[in-house]
């Protein structure tokens, strides 16, 4: 077992396994929320885009801004991923050597990183669609 001192105490709260297993979940989670988030921008882009069809002087510039530079926004969100995904990944292989100790400070800074540009993303996503249909149902 692997103590871990929590506050000058000596705590044994996970056996190797499990922690490796913690870890393994952390790299997964780390690449697969800002690719889930991604893959739905993706898939959804054209069927947003012909919403907002026709009205190109009366978009937030949100709007104009997110779907103009579509591309950029998702392959910046995929680079921002891949430093995260490397970041976790890496710590998840220094554990295999002679300190078999998995540096979990690491693996969820990476994994809140990873999230945080996940929820961002999506979050400009949804505004950047939701404000045209509000403002074509408000508009009477």
């Amino acid at each position: 077992m692997i103590d871990l001192h929590l506050n000058g105490l000596n705590n044994q709260l996970m056996s190797p396994k499990e922690q490796k297993i913690a870890a393994g979940l952390s790299v997964f989670l780390t690449a697969a929320l800002p690719t889930s988030v991604g893959v739905i921008a993706f898939r959804s882009q054209p069927i947003l885009a012909n919403i907002i069809r026709g009205e190109a002087r009366t978009l937030p510039a949100l709007t104009s801004f997110f779907f103009n530079h579509f591309q950029g926004s998702l392959t910046c969100l995929f680079i921002l991923a891949s430093v995260a995904t490397w970041i976790s990944f890496k710590a998840y292989h220094q554990s295999s050597g002679e300190n078999q100790s998995i540096k979990f400070p690491e693996l969820l800074v990476a994994l809140a990183f990873s999230s945080l540009i996940s929820i961002i993303y999506l979050t400009l996503f949804i505004f950047s669609t939701a404000w045209p249909v509000y403002n074509k149902l408000t508009e009477r």
